[in-house]
């Protein structure tokens, strides 16, 4: 009696998982360029897009303004950028999302295997400071190896 209950008990609640679960929509995609999409819900249009070819630079944005960093990435290679942070300004800047841009397919409609996509991380600037935001590019799991690349820029935010 009391090992029948248990077990009418459990498939019940699996059953709402479950229903819950097919029920919930998936979370929505916003825009950010005619091309990508960053996974997060209602993403700010980036006022700032910064690349590869800005590693160094130092820049001022205004406190509230938006900035989209796009960097050459290969996720399958195990290498992943990750943001270094700075505990001592990491109030200034905020990570608002985080995303992988699949290499657009070939004219045939083939994506070759390897071929490398973008890392896209959207931040925003919160209050008025200096901020170094440094990225790099390495494998988690291998940390007693230096990182393959790195990619930095000095942010000033002015009111």
């Amino acid at each position: 009696m009391k090992r029948s209950f248990i077990i009418s008990y459990c498939a019940t609640v699996a059953f709402i998982a479950l229903q819950v679960f097919l029920l919930t929509p998936p979370p929505a995609k916003a825009k950010v360029s005619s091309d990508t999409t960053l996974t997060m819900p209602a993403a700010p249009e980036p006022e700032h897009i910064f690349t590869e070819k800005d590693n160094g630079i130092f820049v001022d944005i205004p406190v509230g303004s938006t900035l989209l960093v796009e960097l050459p990435a290969n996720s399958t290679t195990g290498y992943n950028w990750e943001l270094k942070a700075d505990d001592r300004a990491s109030d200034i800047v905020r990570v608002l999302g985080v995303d992988y841009v699949q290499p657009k397919p070939s004219r045939d409609g083939t994506v070759v295997a390897g071929a490398s996509g973008t890392f896209q991380m959207l931040l925003r600037v919160e209050k008025k400071g200096v901020y170094p935001l440094v990225l790099v590019y390495h494998r988690p799991w291998e940390t007693d190896v230096p990182a393959a690349k790195s990619w930095k820029l000095g942010i000033n935010a002015v009111e």
